[in-house]
């Protein structure tokens, strides 16, 4: 009877050997090294738009809340959840049994929704992804006020003046209404990272699934020890974090956030050759 209680890919003892662990701590403090020298240099906080650049032009085309914006917020999100990782792990001195997944993945989120916001092939594209996230955090906002007691219609006047920049720009064709779940995004952003082993997707899963209190996911994944029998059917174990898990995530997030600063620096600094301004112009026009 007790086989019928215990799926086979639950591990009913699993327990990360000394020198997984010990390469496990080695790729975190390099990674919150990483970190460290990308919150220095600054790049985080912002590029200056050059006149001309992609941003620059995409910014004329969403003056509700601008790409470059809404990037920023992005970048500051996901370096402010890894930082917390960080900072709280380093000033501990130990580690949470499943806490510190639930914050990378707030920082897998934020990076990869600017770095899907900025890799759009065409302005239109760009824009019209744009106003999709504003669509959708407008919702977010209204449905939030109305449970505190606010105006459940306060985003009205917002849902008129995004539509209104859709028909005047170039992304006036489509819906701003259809945001793609978080996993598209993820996935498409993965596509074009290239990850050799775990994409940032499945990162994100394992988060999800522990933040999420998914019992069997946290079993699977992550260290446990059998203590005692407690009946026919159950045991009680002492559950542990995995340190290798945790480094993986932590990487790949931290990629995520310097492959976004790279695209974001590439974006608002250089200018866009002729053939795109000339038809990025007609768009505008169109």
């Amino acid at each position: 009877m007790a086989n019928e209680y215990v799926p086979k890919y639950l591990r009913l003892d699993a327990t990360e050997s000394s020198e997984e662990a010990a390469l496990g701590r080695t790729l975190l403090e390099a990674n919150f090294d990483r970190l460290t020298r990308l919150i220095q240099s600054g790049r985080y906080q912002g590029f200056s738009l050059a006149p001309g650049s992609r941003l620059w032009g995409d910014d004329r085309h969403t003056p509700y809340n601008p790409i470059s914006y809404q990037v920023a917020w992005y970048a500051m999100v996901a370096v402010d959840h890894l930082r917390f990782v960080r900072d709280s792990l380093q000033s501990r001195g130990e580690f949470a049994v499943m806490a510190e997944y639930t914050v990378v993945r707030s920082a897998i989120e934020a990076a990869g929704y600017g770095y899907w916001l900025l890799d759009g092939g065409t302005q239109t594209k760009r824009v019209r992804n744009s106003l999709r996230l504003s669509w959708d955090s407008i919702d977010d906002v209204e449905s939030l006020l109305g449970s505190s007691g606010g105006s459940k219609d306060g985003g009205r006047d917002i849902r008129t003046r995004l539509k209104q920049i859709q028909a005047e720009g170039p992304a006036h064709q489509g819906s701003i209404e259809d945001l793609p779940t978080i996993t598209r995004i993820l996935g498409l952003t993965d596509t074009r990272i290239g990850f050799q082993r775990m994409t940032g997707l499945e990162a994100w899963r394992i988060c999800s699934g522990i933040a999420h209190s998914n019992t069997p996911v946290a079993i699977a994944l992550l260290e446990h020890e059998q203590v005692e029998t407690s009946d026919a059917i159950g045991a009680i174990s002492r559950l542990s974090n995995r340190i290798g898990l945790l480094a993986t995530v932590y990487e790949i997030a931290m990629t995520y956030l310097e492959r976004l600063l790279d695209l974001w620096e590439t974006a608002a600094t250089q200018p866009v050759n002729r053939s795109s301004t000339r038809r990025r112009v007609e768009l505008g026009r169109g």
